[in-house]
């Protein structure tokens, strides 16, 4: 199976207005300094990052307690994506530049999160 993000809603038996609607419930808590939010060319708006990151290094929190993060919210799907998802952070996959969209696989992702 492909890791596209139609794909991704097909696993979670959703539509795009279901999911959107479903992800808008919870509230999002602005913990990571070096990362922005703006309009984003793949949907959108994205996360932006502020400076450099290192292959490995960790970008910030991606959940907190019971709130997602800007990066938990605001991060968008790519089948080439730059950061996975550890313990309750992304990390880099690779040498970050500045101003660089934050891009992580959703299946991957949900993969890690049933795993727990």
């Amino acid at each position: 199976m492909k890791h596209t993000y139609e794909n991704y809603l097909k696993l979670l038996n959703l539509t795009e207005e279901q999911f959107l609607k479903e992800i808008n419930k919870h509230p999002v808590i602005y913990l990571n300094k070096d990362i922005i939010i703006k309009k984003s060319k793949i949907e959108g708006v994205g996360c932006f990052t502020t400076k450099l990151y290192r292959k490995e290094e960790s970008l910030g929190l991606v959940l907190h307690q019971n709130c997602k993060t800007e990066l938990g919210r605001y991060v968008n799907h790519s089948e080439i994506p730059n950061v996975y998802f550890k313990g309750d952070e992304f990390i880099a996959l690779r040498n970050l530049k500045i101003d660089e969209e934050i891009l992580v696989d959703y299946i991957e992702n949900l993969k890690v999160l049933l795993n727990r």
